[in-house]
């Protein structure tokens, strides 16, 4: 995207450099063949190549008219172009498709801690949405325009159109500020490419990728991917336990992401903490009662869970402190501890 309009701003500039190169080039001539000084000149350039019909300063040498035969010449090419190009830029809509990408890029470049989605298909799409309903903010890589055109003018939604295994475009998606990166693209190969340029480009993001193969799996957890999901299998798994035990999964459902698409479960980092928190009990943790939401679970530095951890567990750096709650004391606890959820 951003390629093809730099590609307009060149050909615009382009066409000024021509005139101006014809006007010096004009001003030369007469200067150098009939010894005007530099005001006559350019006055007799303009009136040459505007063909506006106007009086000569003076009489030309023969070789003043020969040059001013072919400066005409030379400057009916220059104009058309010119005038050409301008014209479609004006009013063909090109300069406000070039305004808008403009905006566009300053925009993606002023992003912090957002996320970056290569792939707009199905899963692409899902996840975009659901980060638009959740203020999340992201950019997404899609190579075909068609998928995007819908979404465009959502002020939610920041479009890279480009191929996600090219890294200029996972640069222009401003990869290096971003927090996490999703490739959900259904090619297999172009997410493991796609991993191996993120990791390469942003040591500490955090990378989820798709998988269609099983074989595929271990190939992107070492290309450097922290998750990988396989969306056929996980979601055979969610409707076979749907079955097996319906109760359980809606209400796992309903605390992860409610129907308002408001998170009821999250987690707290150690370094989010105040001070009186770090390296105590978790049973100080429970005894503030800073906005009524319960103690789940903790994962540790290493990876592991702890469920419904006991108040004598010890609040441990790189922990992260899993929070159970409804809209307003989720929302008390971002507020208290300043994190985002």
């Amino acid at each position: 995207m951003f390629k093809a309009y730099h590609k307009l701003y060149y050909r615009l500039l382009y066409s000024i450099s021509l005139i101006i190169v014809c006007i010096l080039i004009g001003i030369l001539g007469y200067v150098g063949l009939e010894g005007y000084d530099t005001l006559d000149a350019f006055y007799m350039t303009m009136i040459t190549i505007s063909t506006v019909g106007f009086g000569e300063v003076q009489s030309l040498s023969p070789h003043g008219k020969i040059f001013t035969s072919l400066l005409i010449i030379m400057s009916l090419g220059t104009f058309a172009y010119a005038i050409t190009s301008l014209s479609s830029y004006l009013f063909g809509g090109d300069f406000r498709k070039l305004r808008k990408a403009i905006m566009e890029k300053r925009k993606i470049d002023a992003l912090k801690n957002h996320v970056v989605i290569c792939g707009f298909g199905r899963v692409g799409r899902q996840v975009a949405e659901d980060f638009a309903r959740t203020n999340q903010s992201f950019v997404v890589v899609e190579l075909d325009p068609a998928r995007v055109v819908k979404y465009e003018e959502d002020e939610n939604y920041n479009f890279v159109v480009g191929d996600a295994t090219v890294d200029e475009n996972l640069v222009n998606a401003n990869l290096e500020n971003a927090k996490a990166i999703i490739t959900c693209m259904p090619s297999d190969a172009n997410n493991v490419y796609v991993v191996l340029a993120a990791r390469e480009m942003n040591k500490n993001i955090q990378i989820i990728a798709r998988a269609s193969k099983n074989e595929t799996y271990n190939k992107l957890k070492i290309a450097g991917a922290n998750s990988v999901i396989m969306p056929d299998s996980v979601g055979g798994s969610h409707m076979a336990s749907l079955v097996v035990r319906p109760d359980v999964m809606e209400f796992i459902d309903e605390i992860i992401i409610s129907s308002d698409y408001t998170p009821n479960i999250v987690a707290i980092n150690y370094k989010n903490l105040p001070l009186k928190f770090k390296d105590q009990k978790l049973q100080v943790f429970k005894d503030a009662e800073i906005s009524g939401c319960s103690v789940v679970g903790i994962k540790e530095q290493d990876g592991d869970y702890q469920i419904n951890p006991s108040g004598n567990t010890l609040i441990t750096e790189g922990c992260k402190i899993l929070m159970l709650g409804d809209k307003e004391q989720i929302d008390n606890l971002r507020k208290y501890f300043e994190f985002d959820a």
